[in-house]
């Protein structure tokens, strides 16, 4: 197994144990921007993100 493989795999475990909603907001908006300027990327981020999860409350309450 290669090296990188375990980091890799850790990083993924990480990213699908977050908010599904979260993950999917974030697809969306990189897939969105992925050929813009990062200038015009990072405002297309600010004015067209989803906003709060439905979780969130729930999953801030897990962290304390």
């Amino acid at each position: 197994m290669p090296i990188w493989r375990p980091r890799h795999a850790r990083l993924a475990e990480a990213i699908a144990a977050q908010s599904r909603h979260s993950v999917f907001a974030y697809k969306r908006l990189y897939r969105e921007q992925a050929d813009l300027p990062l200038g015009a990327g990072l405002a297309h981020e600010v004015f067209n993100s989803a906003g709060v999860a439905p979780d969130f409350a729930e999953r801030v309450a897990k962290q304390f």
